[in-house]
């Protein structure tokens, strides 16, 4: 790995990318709508446009994580639960909801939806926290401090889902909103805001005299991604539409790592990455679609649950695998990405 000399700070594709696509992009999308908005109007986009980027971007991501995990024949044994118990469990529930209940459907989803934001969370402050390798640093009160910002920004957005209505975006289905009261919004927006503020200026107290403004960025701007992304001033802006691509890219890196680890050419690297995009355009979409179109012993009313607890399947694995692939607890899981 790749060290600067100054604050020992690690390196996933270069400096500059990975600041880009840890956060960076985040701001420049946003200010390109606004631009746009003022200019020229609001942005629009179709579901024509989401698929391209599923495929381009996001489908490739999770099965990346498939790919990582199961490829190595140590992850299957090390974790047998993750591996092949909890996904054989939930593929059983998935079809009995699919078939027989669409309530079970609901609460799959429900659960998916929850854990979307914790995985989403846990990306951002792994993001903010992984690179950092420098004995100055009190690394434990550190992460305290980032965990603490990040789990009120995912809270934040999941009550401001549910409070906003629009809990169906997710999977792709009708999901009933939780009740929380409207008040609890604000108080969502106020804490992780000051939080996200008080850890900004620990950050930059904290931080080593030499490279102090690319440490403090680069743990700072994961954390104002994640934000940005489920503040609920923003939830009816285009910037939703952007925010599992933003999650995806944000990941990049990580898996370019893996993959120079292992003297994979770059465009081994990117045609790996079209090719996990079209499995996963399959997997999620034009299979799960011909099944519902063709599979007659569907009861009557049932269109669309197959995408959806497909999606609910692929995504839930998705965060199991990745919560434990890329555990910055686990030494020997970092050795064998290349990360420790």
């Amino acid at each position: 790995m790749n060290k600067s000399d100054s604050g020992k700070l690690k390196r996933l594709i270069s400096k500059k990318m990975d600041l880009f696509l840890l956060g960076a992009l985040t701001l420049l999308i946003l200010l390109g709508i606004t631009f746009h908005s003022f200019m020229l109007g609001p942005l629009t986009f179709t579901s024509h446009h989401l698929l391209i980027l599923n495929v381009l971007i996001s489908y490739p991501h999770i099965i990346s994580s498939f790919y990582l995990f199961y490829g190595k024949e140590g992850n299957r044994d090390m974790y047998p639960v993750i591996a092949w118990i909890l996904p054989a469990i939930l593929m059983v529930l998935l079809y009995v909801a699919i078939f027989y209940s669409l309530d079970l459907l609901k609460i799959l989803g429900q659960v998916g939806l929850a854990y979307f934001f914790y995985h989403f969370l846990m990306q951002s402050i792994g993001s903010s926290l992984w690179s950092l390798d420098d004995s100055t640093i009190n690394r434990r009160e550190l992460k305290r401090i980032l965990t603490l910002c990040g789990f009120s920004i995912g809270i934040m957005g999941w009550i401001s889902l549910h409070l906003n209505q629009v809990t169906g975006d997710v999977f792709d289905m009708p999901l009933p909103a939780l009740p929380f009261p409207q008040w609890l919004e604000e108080v969502t927006i106020w804490v992780p805001s000051v939080l996200l503020i008080g850890t900004l200026f620990y950050l930059i107290k904290v931080s080593p005299s030499k490279g102090r403004f690319y440490f403090v960025i680069s743990s700072f701007l994961p954390l104002l991604a994640l934000y940005l992304w489920f503040s609920p001033k923003l939830i009816h802006s285009p910037l939703r539409f952007f925010v599992t691509t933003l999650h995806a890219l944000q990941y990049f890196p990580f898996y370019y790592r893996t993959q120079k680890i292992r003297d994979h050419h770059p465009f081994v690297i990117f045609l790996l990455w079209g090719f996990f995009g079209i499995l996963g355009g399959l997997l999620f979409m034009w299979i799960p679609g011909a099944i519902e179109k063709n599979f007659y012993d569907i009861p009557e009313g049932t269109t669309g649950r197959v995408v959806s607890g497909v999606a609910i399947f692929l995504n839930i694995h998705h965060y199991l695998v990745d919560g434990t692939l890329w555990s910055l607890k686990d030494e020997k899981n970092l050795k064998r990405l290349g990360l420790n």
